[in-house]
């Protein structure tokens, strides 16, 4: 059975050329400026650059930085020292706030 297909017989080894010529990327396409600084941007900054673009994301983490910063306050800020007691009141049930 003979056709008309341009692809090889199965099994027939396929035909292949080499260049020795060196291949340089930027005679092929060239890139503009912008393009040549996303190409060579490392993987953290293009992680900014998308975290950049989402506001729920950096407001949320702003709050984290300002909760992060409270646990670092948080002692100067207490009204009582960690270990002060009122032992008059230790057995007291808890109270209503006036």
């Amino acid at each position: 059975m003979k056709t008309d297909s341009p692809l090889p017989a199965p099994g027939a080894p396929l035909e292949h050329y080499v260049s020795s010529a060196p291949f340089d990327l930027q005679s092929v396409e060239a890139m503009t400026a912008e393009q040549s600084k996303v190409f060579q941007a490392s993987q953290l900054r293009l992680m900014w650059w998308k975290f950049r673009m989402h506001r729920l994301a950096l407001v949320s983490g702003i709050f984290l930085i300002v909760l992060y910063f409270g646990i670092l306050i948080c002692e100067f800020l207490a009204p009582y020292n960690l270990h002060t007691r009122n032992m008059d009141y230790i057995y007291s049930p808890p109270q209503q706030v006036h």
